[in-house]
């Protein structure tokens, strides 16, 4: 079970007609497959496998608030992927860039690299919590943290 939906996409994460069937379904389809992502890369394994084994124990309600609050840096992880997956579509002959009729499709890669940044703003703001101040979350080990989760890019994709 997922712990963010589709009222977590608003502002510098405004998705164009989330409240659609179709684009409703792809969203909680890249939240699905990307949630659980995002929490491994932050969190590590040892953590991130205590959580999945008790997600209902009382002593990870302080993390899940922290992970949950609005902007989530889950939900700035889920869209840049998101965006990611919209750049494109998968054609017969080769992957094609999306034509759309009476407008223009403007290059996402600022609100891709807005994203990516504000979650890894949000993703140390974390970590110094389960370092400095989390208690009974001995599972965490910052060794295992994925250091590009942490890692700011550029427009050009660039980490930096």
């Amino acid at each position: 079970m997922s712990i963010i939906d589709s009222s977590y996409f608003f502002y510098e994460f405004k998705i164009a007609s989330l409240e659609t069937t179709p684009v409703a379904e792809r969203i909680q389809y890249y939240i699905n497959v990307y949630e659980p992502e995002y929490m491994e890369k932050l969190l590590g394994k040892s953590l991130y496998a205590a959580y999945k084994a008790t997600p209902a124990d009382a002593r990870f309600t302080p993390l899940l608030a922290k992970l949950t609050a609005k902007p989530s840096p889950i939900a700035a992880y889920v869209f840049f992927e998101y965006q990611n997956g919209q750049s494109l579509q998968a054609t017969a002959g080769a992957d094609a860039k999306i034509k759309v009729e009476n407008a223009s499709v403007s290059i996402n890669t600022y609100r891709r690299s807005d994203a990516w940044n504000l979650m890894v703003k949000l993703g140390w703001g974390i970590i110094q919590w389960l370092k400095n101040d989390a208690v009974n979350l001995d599972e965490f080990k910052a060794c295992e943290v994925d250091c590009e989760i942490l890692t700011k890019t550029n427009p050009f994709g660039l980490l930096s």
